[in-house]
């Protein structure tokens, strides 16, 4: 009798055992692990499309569901390749929120910040250089990405507006605003400038505006010319 009942909590343990593990098993089938990851790096910028890629381990890209919090997300490319745009302003962080059929399997999130400021300049002299009266009344001030950013910004940048100092002969240095990107935008400007500004002077333009993918940022630096 006592070898029947031995043999009897032999099975059952066994059986316990099965069960035990047929329900790790279905649990770590419930819960998969997940992994998003910037392909530039690890924040968003307002104004651009930011690539993100994302994949759950044992799902197919289209076994799950992807939503942003904080902007608009789209597929792009190869699976489990995706866009992030539209971030909505003053948002700080973009929340990636990954479920299925209703059921949240994570969420990831990334630091929210501007486009970084360009690098300016008269046509394609570089401030600090040398221009002539024309080239300071005719040429567009340019703005540009700089070339250690990751990202290719394709919508650009574009001054909008800016300032001068205009010396009147017998009375108090002036600040101009000028509207645009150069010194032809404005007749009168020109003929002072003309009549003022001499071979030898420093020129300079400061309060730079300009139409960045991220909205209006003004320069906190200025270029400036030597006039020959």
């Amino acid at each position: 009798m006592k070898k029947v009942i031995s043999i009897l909590i032999m099975v059952f343990l066994l059986v316990s055992n099965i069960i035990v593990a047929q329900n790790n098993k279905n649990e770590t089938k419930e819960k998969p692990t997940f992994a998003v990851a910037a392909v530039k790096m690890n924040v968003v910028y307002v104004g651009l499309e930011n690539p993100v890629t994302i994949a759950v381990s044992s799902l197919k890209p289209d076994k799950f569901d992807v939503v942003a919090e904080g902007a608009s997300i789209k597929k792009a490319g190869n699976p489990g390749q995706y866009i992030i745009y539209n971030i909505v302003p003053g948002t700080t962080v973009v929340n990636i929120v990954i479920s299925k059929k209703g059921k949240e399997l994570g969420r990831e999130a990334f630091r929210v910040k501007l486009v970084p400021p360009p690098v300016l300049r008269l046509g394609n002299i570089v401030s600090g250089g040398k221009a002539t009266i024309d080239q300071l009344i005719n040429t567009e001030i340019l703005a540009s990405p700089d070339r250690s950013f990751p990202f290719e910004i394709t919508q650009g940048y574009k001054v909008t507006s800016f300032s001068i100092v205009i010396n009147i002969p017998g009375g108090v240095p002036q600040k101009v605003r000028i509207d645009g990107n150069k010194l032809a935008n404005d007749p009168q400007i020109v003929e002072l400038i003309r009549n003022t500004v001499k071979p030898g002077d420093v020129f300079n333009f400061s309060d730079i505006e300009i139409q960045t993918p991220s909205g209006v940022m003004n320069s906190e630096w200025g270029i400036s010319y030597s006039v020959y």
